[in-house]
């Protein structure tokens, strides 16, 4: 009897052995696949907040207002440039009141009698901005003038002078010498005005005419810088003095 209860203890024993084994190989066989399918979802997990956090960043950026950019055209970006004295009617060079036989190589000297025109190319703005300012920096030497900056109406090219506003291929005048007739030849109002100091580079806005020629709601033919007394000025064309002549100009995406 103690044997068979021996027997049948060693049976159960083993029995329970055996079942514990199996149990644990379950649980070991099933905790490496509750591992995996744990690994795999928080690998789905990740990939699905990488692409929200993509799509949401990509979101934010494009809601974000597109950042404005200056830049400062020098006198390189001057495609035109001319002097318009009364005492040199048919000479766009004489820029000297008292001594013409000095040109806009040297100093140039304005008054109510010399004026200058100026033209500056937009090539360098990109297609599909808007304007958002536009300073121009007049770079003057020795002065205490008034000057006025003028929207040039009329078409002017080679030959011009104080008398034509061209001479080639045909001669054209203008409507009244030295670009002088208001809503013709000129602006009826100035664009601005500023008085020059000495020492110091005169800047004035001139927005609203950049804005106008880069939207081609008015052509480019430049201004028109006229004086109530005598003026010395940097040439905007030689020597080391002409890079002060500078148009900066801020524009953003449309």
């Amino acid at each position: 009897m103690m044997r068979e209860r021996s027997l049948g203890g060693g049976f159960l024993s083993a029995l329970r052995r055996g079942l514990c084994a199996g149990c644990s190989a379950r649980s070991a066989q099933d905790d490496r696949v509750f591992r995996r399918r744990a690994r795999d979802l928080r690998a789905k997990t990740s990939n699905v907040s990488a692409w929200t956090i993509c799509i949401a960043f990509l979101l934010i950026v494009a809601a974000l207002p597109l950042h404005a950019r200056t830049i400062t055209l020098k006198p390189e970006a001057l495609d035109a440039f001319a002097a318009l004295s009364e005492a040199n009617t048919i000479n766009g060079w004489a820029a000297y009141n008292y001594d013409y036989t000095r040109y806009t190589a040297d100093t140039p000297g304005g008054g109510p009698a010399t004026s200058y025109l100026l033209r500056y190319s937009l090539d360098q703005i990109p297609k599909g901005m808007r304007i958002t300012h536009a300073e121009w920096t007049i770079a003057h030497n020795i002065s205490s003038a008034n000057v006025n900056v003028w929207r040039v109406l009329a078409e002017w090219g080679p030959g011009v002078c104080y008398q034509y506003r061209a001479t080639y291929p045909q001669k054209l005048e203008w409507s009244v010498p030295g670009a002088k007739g208001k809503s013709t030849d000129r602006a009826t109002n100035p664009t601005a005005t500023g008085q020059f100091v000495n020492g110091q580079l005169l800047t004035v806005n001139v927005t609203q005419d950049v804005e106008m020629w880069y939207n081609g709601a008015a052509p480019n033919r430049g201004w028109l810088l006229t004086f109530d007394g005598f003026a010395l000025l940097h040439s905007a064309t030689h020597g080391g003095h002409r890079t002060k002549w500078q148009l900066t100009i801020t524009y953003e995406p449309e």
